[in-house]
């Protein structure tokens, strides 16, 4: 395969900088100039001064005196690239701008006003304004316009801030968008932005130029998106002459274009032979189709509804159904705080730690009982519901005001997983205080049924802290290298396990020591399945809720005690009616068939036709080794005979004798020279 390198010319500093560098010569390059579908093969590329001075056929430009080379033959060359929506939050990003090829970007919330005060390598950085919004803010760190007479100095003022275009956001009034547009042209300055839902296109479209995502357009028309609306936003977006950053584009690519790294990686890569690339991009390409269809979600939520309603403590709110579409998600309003928002003195009134522990049941429950989980539990999605605040009702609730004799059947799908939740919903005891709800349903994660068995056993030796048993586990749900050590390995993961006996109760960490379990299994060369990284990542963040909820909770405690419900709860599911059908026309199956089996295998008996086969996979490797050592060993013997007769024949014929010592230093030298070699190379596999 061929080595692709992108050589990028950039300015990181300035055009100062640039130009009292040494001249740079590339030579024998393939050229990707960018305006057309060309490869322009076998270049010389002369830069100076920060420019590109002159590009011609290999071998034909002359290095100027100082100048540095580079041989680019087996390369690419193309110009640097754009990056027009970053956030950048600290300058030690911007050198991953410039791995990627990108040398020059748009930070489009204010970040570079700050970044570019601090010296770092990086690309050229176009900042925003700090965004600019109405009167309330979306968001408190936003800057508010509070009359459109103000427009002229907010522009100004960002201007002199060193602003090079301004940003606004989507609550934004006709009235101070048309202000703002002017005051910018007056000063010189683009605006960039999210479409205003309250203002009309083709209103917004005067005054922004650039729309920041490509998505802004469905919020803007709504339901009304048939080819023909979308033509017509599309005709007016050319005649304002306003840009568009295609975000959603960037979101459809980024699967397919991480499915091709992946089986790159998995072909070409270390890595790839270590860790199930293939299947962690998988299981990301199907959060992402999911994250971008909101029925999915609202699927999803009134699944997690109805599972969830055995907790009482844990409150999902129900989907409305009627106001819910591909793009729109519409649910009940949760009045609550963020997690990691709670009050002090919240915590003074309210025990937290009941609900701490009623989540991390939910998730067991979902791990090993459904196979079905919340991977994204992070604290942005889950708030704490207090006492007299209005909330939607819990099923056990709704169970609990239901005065109707006849229960109501559902229609749709999302009405009938209402009702069953409604109908399995257990009562709400007299002690529930606080409440969590639990939002965001868009990344999650379905187990197979082989997967969830092997899910409970790792939890349940993690919990009651039987280290050989977790290493036990992932041998068998991974696939070891050739170079495994099981011994070693089931070494280390029993003392990784072992370690957290000494930990206290706010060092304790469900989710790190999974994390910590994977990375040995990587440094070991145990494969271990995808499904295993989003559970540690799912039990990552819920370490993170549950620590803001109650710092001294111990997860493994919980593990520990819900061991022995996840137990009979699968035993009572193995010997359901069901179960036991499929059990037994399975072993009826198998009586049938066994006569038959038996039969072939006495007949072969008879006739001596009887064969078996067992594959090691160290033989293969065994037997070349050996056949090595016996090449060097007759090598050896062969030399070591040539110089007993080059000796004999010494006294009486000098020159052959002679010869015979020049031919065995040869093949001496040969020899270990191969040996070295080869085992180089194999160092280096």
């Amino acid at each position: 395969m061929r080595k692709m390198l992108a050589f990028i010319t950039f300015a990181a500093a300035s055009t100062t900088a640039a130009a009292a560098q040494p001249p740079l010569l590339i030579r024998h390059v393939d050229v990707i100039p960018m305006d057309r579908e060309q490869v322009l093969a076998d270049r010389d590329v002369l830069i100076s001064g920060g420019l590109i001075k002159a590009i011609a056929k290999g071998g034909t430009i002359a290095a100027p005196r100082g100048a540095g080379v580079v041989n680019g033959r087996g390369r690419f060359l193309l110009p640097g690239l754009v990056d027009f929506h970053t956030h950048p939050t600290s300058p030690d990003e911007l050198v991953s701008y410039l791995a990627y090829g990108q040398t020059a970007i748009a930070t489009l919330a204010g970040e570079a006003l700050a970044l570019r005060k601090r010296p770092s390598l990086g690309p050229h950085l176009m900042s925003a304004s700090f965004i600019l919004d109405a009167n309330p803010p979306t968001n408190r760190r936003f800057f508010a316009i509070h009359d459109p007479a103000a427009a002229d100095a907010v522009v100004r003022q960002m201007k002199a801030r060193g602003a090079e275009f301004l940003k606004v956001y989507g609550k934004m009034k006709a009235p101070e968008l048309a202000a703002l547009g002017a005051a910018a042209r007056r000063q010189g300055l683009a605006i960039f932005g999210h479409l205003p839902s309250a203002v009309p296109i083709d209103q917004a479209l005067d005054s922004i130029n650039v729309v920041a995502h490509g998505e802004e357009y469905f919020g803007t028309l709504k339901d009304d998106t048939n080819d023909a609306a979308l033509q017509r936003v599309a005709r007016l977006t050319a005649d304002k002459h306003a840009a568009v950053i295609p975000n959603m584009v960037a979101y459809a690519e980024m699967p397919r274009q991480a499915a091709h790294l992946a089986e790159f990686m998995a072909a070409h890569t270390g890595v790839g032979a270590r860790v199930d690339v293939i299947g962690v991009i998988q299981q990301l390409e199907r959060a992402l189709a999911d994250e971008l269809d909101y029925r999915v979600e609202a699927r999803n939520a009134a699944s997690f509804r109805k599972m969830l309603a055995e907790f009482p403590r844990l409150l999902v709110p129900k989907v409305i159904e009627a106001y819910t579409t591909e793009r729109v998600l519409t649910m009940e309003r949760v009045h609550g705080l963020k997690v990691d928002c709670v009050p002090p003195v919240a915590r003074l009134e309210h025990d937290f730690t009941p609900v701490a522990d009623e989540l991390t049941r939910a998730y067991l429950k979902g791990i090993t009982i459904d196979g079905f989980f919340h991977a994204d539990p992070h604290p942005g999605n889950v708030f704490v519901v207090l006492p007299g605040a209005t909330n939607p009702r819990t099923p056990a609730q709704v169970a609990r005001d239901d005065r109707r004799e006849t229960a109501r059947v559902g229609v749709t799908p999302l009405a009938r997983l209402e009702a069953d939740a409604v109908a399995s919903a257990s009562p709400e005891p007299r002690d529930v205080d606080a409440r969590l709800a639990l939002v965001d349903f868009g990344m999650t994660a379905r187990l197979s049924s082989t997967m969830r068995e092997m899910a409970t056993r790792l939890l349940m030796a993690l919990g009651d802290q039987r280290g050989d048993d977790v290493a036990a586990t992932l041998i068998e749900m991974g696939e070891p290298s050739s170079d495994f050590d099981r011994v070693g390995y089931t070494r280390e993961i029993a003392a990784l396990v072992a370690r957290n006996l000494e930990l206290t109760a706010a060092e304790v960490k469900a989710g790190r020591v999974l994390f910590d379990i994977l990375d040995v299994s990587y440094r070991s060369g145990l494969r271990l399945p995808a499904e295993l990284t989003l559970l540690a990542k799912a039990l990552f963040n819920l370490d993170g809720v549950t620590r803001a909820l109650a710092p001294g909770y111990m997860p493994f405690d919980t593990i520990r005690e819900y061991g022995n419900q996840i137990a009979m709860a699968r035993a009572q599911r193995d010997m359901s009616p069901r179960r036991i059908y499929q059990i037994a026309m399975e072993s009826g199956d198998f009586l049938a068939a066994l006569p038959h089996r038996l039969d072939k295998i006495t007949q072969r008996i008879a006739n001596n036709d009887l064969q078996t086969k067992v594959e090691v996979p160290q033989i293969p490797s065994l037997i070349v080794a050996l056949q090595k050592v016996a090449n060097r060993i007759f090598s050896g013997l062969v030399l070591a005979g040539l110089l007993v007769a080059s000796a004999m024949l010494l006294p009486y014929w000098r020159a052959l004798g002679t010869a015979g010592f020049i031919v065995a230093a040869l093949l001496g030298l040969y020899i270990v020279l191969a040996i070295m070699v080869s085992d180089r190379k194999r160092d280096v596999h």
